[in-house]
């Protein structure tokens, strides 16, 4: 992909910006609408990013223009290189999905994920640097508060009883549940709950990670370093996103991660034949989509 001369290509997503999981925003965004709807949304994603962006720093006019087209480098790069991946993934996540789902099939969507997170964090974090490294003192003023509202709300639920806090979380659960599956027999919600139930609270801990973290940025960038120094910044979060958490963070987000997959394996047992047939359905749509996309350029 080529490069702009005299500015590099730059421009991420909400998601780039802690945690790096653009690949879980897209399936979103493919997921929000049918084909038609949805086809826009991406056409327009690079446009969608740089208002995300402009919120966040208000963009100088001096940079305006070799944002812009940065992103639009990015979107196509992403269009021809990405979107055929991903379009891999769901179709042989719809084949084991066939047979039924056990942790071998989620440790491969795992690893799946991951392999397109990282190969997307490899390009943007140069040129996402040499943006950061652009910022004066008002972008990282306005940038700094805007972070800190959004740690702030994402901590708001700490504050809740934790009967609230449970039904909240189980209602999480079971709204990105039925967008796949239908809605949910009394039955399932109530072995949903009880697995809600058993997996330990990591919000608390969670937001004091992040707060160190946007912290430890907003330190690094007042200080007005080379690109350099924030590329190994950003890279050692993310390309290895246990990197830098003290050991017993780390243990709690495995054991999670083990008690999710079992969940989740739990879960496609007890689906009905009318719900798996509606899972498989989403995954052809998906797989659609992607191909209107890819046909429109």
């Amino acid at each position: 992909m080529n490069h702009l001369p005299s500015r590099p290509m730059t421009g991420v997503h909400r998601a780039l910006l802690l945690p790096a999981r653009l690949f879980v925003v897209l399936l979103s965004l493919f997921g929000l609408a049918g084909c038609g709807a949805t086809w826009l949304l991406y056409q327009n994603l690079d446009w969608l990013v740089f208002e995300a962006m402009d919120d966040r720093f208000d963009i100088r006019p001096d940079q305006e223009d070799w944002v812009k087209a940065g992103l639009g480098n990015l979107h196509s790069w992403h269009r021809m290189t990405q979107l055929p991946a991903y379009r891999q993934t769901l179709e042989g996540l719809s084949l084991r999905f066939a047979d039924g789902l056990d942790n071998a099939d989620l440790a491969w969507l795992e690893e799946r994920v991951e392999r397109h997170r990282r190969t997307l964090v490899e390009l943007v974090v140069p040129d996402l640097s040499r943006f950061l490294a652009d910022l004066d003192a008002e972008q990282l003023a306005r940038y700094a508060a805007w972070s800190q509202e959004a740690i702030d709300e994402a901590g708001e639920p700490l504050q809740w009883s934790a009967t609230r806090r449970q039904a909240w979380r189980l209602e999480g659960f079971i709204d990105r549940i039925e967008p796949w599956t239908g809605e949910l027999s009394t039955t399932q919600v109530r072995a949903l709950e009880m697995d809600v139930a058993a997996l330990p609270d990591m919000r608390r801990t969670w937001i004091g990670q992040r707060r160190q973290r946007h912290q430890t940025l907003l330190a690094l960038l007042s200080t007005r370093p080379a690109p350099e120094l924030i590329e190994d910044l950003l890279n050692g979060w993310w390309l290895n996103l246990e990197a830098g958490y003290p050991p017993s963070y780390v243990a709690q987000r495995r054991s999670m991660k083990e008690q999710v997959f079992a969940l989740l394996t739990r879960l496609d047992a007890g689906l009905t034949p009318d719900q798996r047939a509606q899972v498989t359905r989403r995954l052809e749509g998906y797989v659609s989509t992607i191909d209107t996309v890819l046909a429109s350029r």
